[in-house]
């Protein structure tokens, strides 16, 4: 019962709150930052989310399982200095 009570709330909550668009969520404040560094965090934000690419994480595959590198071998010491 407290289970269905509980969901039966957030599902009023939810559906009582404003939908976040892009306008909305760039003109509010986030939580636990100054007006001043929301602006600051978001553009963070975005710069990090665009650092990982595909094209790198696959060359960065291939060159890691080029060869054998076991614990103690050549191989794990080529990969350990390219790291």
């Amino acid at each position: 019962m407290r289970r269905a009570l509980a969901f039966g709330l957030l599902a009023l909550v939810g559906a009582a709150s404003p939908p976040q668009t892009p306008e909305t969520t760039a003109a509010t404040t986030l939580t636990g930052f100054s007006a001043p560094r929301t602006g600051w965090q978001r553009d963070y934000e975005k710069r990090f989310l665009a650092i990982p690419r595909g094209e790198e994480c696959d060359a960065t595959l291939r060159e890691l399982t080029r060869t054998p590198h076991l614990a103690g071998t050549e191989g794990n010491a080529r990969v350990a200095d390219w790291l």
